[in-house]
């Protein structure tokens, strides 16, 4: 059987906490996550969000609208320049998560 993941709501119940510090804190987390691969492993911040969307098995747009804005702008100038596309990306557009695709 299949292990779904709890909600916001459900790890604020837990913790008694608020749904909205409840997705502060992951958020908080995914973005620690992604700096300490980045800066102490090597790894692109490409390559980075795409391992951390397949392992907690989040949609694209997951994976992108938990990013801080400096990583937001990390994987825009990584995108920019690896593949050619343009750097004016409208972060908060679908079309950011079409880097995915």
């Amino acid at each position: 059987m299949e292990s779904k993941g709890l909600t916001y709501e459900e790890i604020a119940r837990m913790y008694d906490i608020t749904s909205s510090k409840a997705q502060s804190i992951v958020k908080s987390a995914y973005n620690k996550m992604i700096k300490s691969m980045v800066e102490k492993q090597g790894l692109n911040i490409f390559d980075t969000v795409l391992a951390l969307r397949e392992y907690f098995n989040m949609t694209e747009s997951e994976a992108i609208e938990k990013l801080n804005d400096e990583h937001r702008d990390m994987l825009t100038k990584y995108a920019s320049e690896q593949y050619n596309i343009k750097s004016d990306i409208d972060k908060e557009s679908s079309d950011f998560t079409s880097l995915f695709k």
